[in-house]
């Protein structure tokens, strides 16, 4: 019974490896997502406040005027733009912490999945590894997961 429970041990964690590192490289593409969105907001900002300065000296016949009309648009849009930025830095070091302790990735497996590495070459691999049909790889629901790895977490504990 014993040699069962360990030689079964390793194709279960293999395949939580699997469902862990999609999840986690999924996790990180939002970030950056959302963290470029709020660069984005940041430069549309500074755009849009030129054209407001354009628009509101044109149609005040005052460039000071239009002047602080335009730095209040690009600072507002600029201020969001930082904390949409903010948010998706804060979900990216979250996701740090939580590669960090996992306990169903190797070292490797965690630098290679935080980018850590080689960066795109490392994250390129990853997405390649998850297309091959692999018996200790294949796909495992959430569900099965949680229901699975309790026991396992448990024992972490003691």
């Amino acid at each position: 019974m014993a040699g069962t429970a360990t030689s079964t041990k390793p194709a279960k964690r293999s395949r939580y490896e699997s469902v862990v590192q999609r999840r986690y490289v999924d996790g990180y593409r939002v970030a950056n997502t959302v963290n470029s969105f709020g660069q984005i907001i940041k430069v549309g900002g500074c755009v849009f406040g030129v054209l407001v300065f354009l628009g509101a000296s044109e149609m005040l016949k005052s460039p000071g005027d239009g002047l602080l009309l335009g730095l209040i648009a690009t600072a507002l849009f600029f201020v969001i733009g930082i904390i949409v930025a903010a948010q998706g830095q804060l979900l990216k070091a979250t996701l740090d912490t939580a590669v960090h302790s996992s306990p169903f990735l190797t070292d490797d497996l965690r630098a290679a999945v935080m980018s850590l590495g080689a960066g795109d070459r490392d994250m390129r691999r990853l997405e390649s590894d998850e297309g091959r049909g692999n018996e200790l790889d294949a796909p495992v629901a959430d569900h099965e997961v949680a229901t699975e790895s309790v026991p396992f977490l448990l024992s972490l504990r003691r």
